[in-house]
Formats: structure tokens, sequence, C-alpha cells
């Protein structure tokens, strides 16, 4: 798919040909990609050290390491320095806080049946949603914590992907590899063609529709090296893009932290830290959007 850069006083419009935009067999708006990308602010939750709130640290740990989302579309958001658990429905109202004080500073969260988590040591937590341990699941020596980039369920299965790009399924004691968007070719992906200086970070799979929705970097031009445009990029099979947003990165406290997951009905959602809080937006894809690069 081709890419039309129109340049504006302020800004560049990115258009995608509508032509090729995805409607998915249900009357879902998640997955119906036209016109320009949208976002919704959800909620936000208040620094500090209450029910409902989170800490913040502004070193290279920025504190909230990570969210996810359950199957009713309820958040979960990970505080590694006050080590809990803080859920909220998906109308922004507070649920609980769950205590995960056995942890030395938890990174990584998924939730299925059970509640998991990854702690530095290496150990990944199955709690139930009382947030009572029910086991413990160690990482084989070859795999070292740091590289664990992500946990996800998956056909109600537990994943770990590590920072290398290799997904493996974990099942009680036993790891089994499995394949990775980043063993396609970079050349078949097409805002990572062989001649780009793109950067991919991470991606989610849409179960339904199979679109794999990456994160990219682009440098901006003429500015610092630090200085980057972060887009979320719907791609299928064949690796062209179907929908794109920008990520509003200037609006974080911390470029540590901008996660984004997608939910069961296909909604994907991104966490970033402003001063205000942690703030969780529901994001629409469309076959434009505003772009600083020229």
């Amino acid at each position: 798919m081709k890419i039309q850069k129109i340049a504006l006083a302020l800004s560049t419009v990115l258009i995608l040909n509508p032509a090729l935009s995805i409607h998915a067999e249900e009357k879902n708006d998640a997955r119906i990609i036209t016109g320009e990308s949208k976002y919704e602010t959800i909620l936000t939750a208040s620094w500090g050290t209450e029910h409902g709130q989170l800490q913040m640290s502004h070193n290279e740990s920025p504190g909230v390491e990570a969210f996810t989302i359950d199957n009713s579309e309820n958040f979960y958001l990970l505080d590694s320095l006050s080590k809990k658990i803080v859920i909220y429905d998906n109308h922004g109202k507070w649920i609980k806080d769950l205590p995960i004080s056995f942890c030395d500073y938890p990174t990584n969260i998924a939730v299925g049946d059970q509640i998991y988590i990854q702690d530095e040591t290496g150990e990944v937590y199955a709690l139930n949603h009382e947030g009572i341990i029910q086991n413990i699941i160690s990482l084989p020596s070859m795999i070292d914590a740091v590289d664990i980039s992500d946990l996800y369920i998956k056909n109600d299965q537990l994943y770990m992907k590590t920072a290398q790009g290799i997904s493996y399924l974990l099942n009680h004691d036993s790891f089994h590899e499995t394949t990775s968007i980043k063993e396609y070719p970079k050349q078949k992906i097409s805002p990572l063609g062989e001649n780009s200086s793109n950067i991919e970070f991470s991606y989610l799979t849409d179960e339904v529709t199979d679109l794999s929705y990456i994160k990219v970097a682009e440098k901006v031009p003429d500015t610092s090296m630090a200085d980057w445009e972060f887009t979320i990029q719907a791609i299928d099979s064949y690796g062209n893009i179907q929908g794109v947003t920008r990520l509003p990165y200037e609006q974080c406290m911390s470029a540590a932290t901008y996660n984004c997951e997608i939910s069961k009905n296909g909604y994907i959602y991104w966490l970033s830290l402003t001063n205000e809080g942690a703030k969780i937006e529901k994001i629409s894809l469309g076959t434009q959007y505003h772009s600083q690069l020229e």
C-alpha cells in the first residue's frame, strides 16, 4: 500500500488507501478503519499511595511498568513501586487494589483465568483473582529476566515474549518456542523495509482479524537523536499497512512507558504516564494521521 504525504503549514497528514480499509464481519467499530485516527480517554489514575492511586518515579524505571486487560475489558495496572495491582473497570471506576508484596520488582502482567506477574528475579507468579499465589514458574537458565518484554494470553494459554522477538508458550515448568512477527522477512513489512531506518518496538495480534499491530519509531528530521515519532500500524498477512495512528508521546512524563494492549473485542488501548497520572486511552486507527515528519 502506498502512503501519500500531504504537506500542511504546521504538520503532515499521512493518508492510506481507503479502499483497503478493514471491515470485520461483525459490527464492531474497533475494527472499522476509516478516516482520521481518534483517541478517547478511559481513565486517569492519579499519583499517590492511596487506594486506586499509583506511584511514579522519574528514574529509568518509571514505577508503572505495564498494564493488561481482561475479557470484561477491566484494566490491571502494575504498580511496581507500591507492589500492587490497581484494577479499574472499562468506565474508569476503581474496583480494587491487589497487593503483590512477595515480588522484588514486578515488570510484566497478563490476565486470564489467573493473574500472571513476572518479577525481575525471573519468577512468574500465577495468582487467583483474590491475589493468592497458585503457582510459581521459574525461567530456564537460557532466558534472562531482563530480556522479557511481555507476558500475554492467547487462546487461553500463557505466552512470554523476549526483546529478541522470540515467543515462548509457558505450561507449568515447560517452555516451547513459537513463531514471531519478527521472524518474517523485514522487507515484507512495509514500514520496516530493507532500506528503512525505522525501528519496530513491539507488536500485538488481533485474534479475530489476524491483523498484527506494530509500534514503529521514525526519526523526526532536524532534531536531536532522542526525538522520534511513534506510530501504531495495523499490518495484514502480506505486510501491508491497513490502519495507523500517531502516539502523542509528547504528553508523557516518562519515555520509558507508553504501552499498548489489544482487548478481545479488538480495541487498542494505550497507557501513558502524564503529569495528571497514568492515563489509559482507547485508540481508533485511521487511514490518515497528523505527522511531524517531513
